[in-house]
């Protein structure tokens, strides 16, 4: 959260002098991220936290906030590649999404490019429905 309350938007909070106003800064902060549910704010924060920890491993990633469209779509790939489930990509997406929302910056994440990586997420890791083989009279005999 640290990095997203020092980036865009809130580089100018330095700027807040009045013990009045510092209160009323302290309470934006609270009032946004009320705006989600908190289970909701707590995975979408630890989501965010997850593509930092990635960004981190690469010299040539310099700025995280905003992000750019290219790492986003990259990161999103190596999810892909990793995970089980597109849930994970999902949540990673709507992770980045909600920092920069909060940050008030340019969103990588409505990039056309970016949407469609999440959407062949949907259909590469979506795991086929198993139907169960319907009970007879002869199974509920047994039981």
């Amino acid at each position: 959260m640290q990095k997203i309350f020092s980036s865009g938007f809130w580089n100018d909070s330095d700027r807040v002098q009045s013990s009045e106003l510092k209160r009323l800064l302290f309470h934006l902060r609270s009032t946004l991220i009320d705006s989600r549910a908190k289970t909701t704010v707590s995975k979408y924060a630890n989501g965010f936290k997850r593509f930092l920890a990635w960004a981190q491993k690469y010299p040539e990633i310099d700025s995280i906030l905003p992000a750019s469209e290219l790492y986003v779509s990259l990161y999103l790939q190596h999810l892909m590649q990793t995970v089980k489930h597109y849930s994970s990509v999902e949540t990673a997406f709507y992770s980045i999404k909600w920092a920069h929302k909060l940050a008030n910056l340019v969103d990588p994440c409505e990039s056309d490019l970016v949407r469609s990586i999440v959407e062949s997420s949907k259909r590469i890791l979506n795991r086929p429905v198993q139907k169960k083989e319907p009970i007879d009279a002869t199974i509920i005999k047994t039981l």
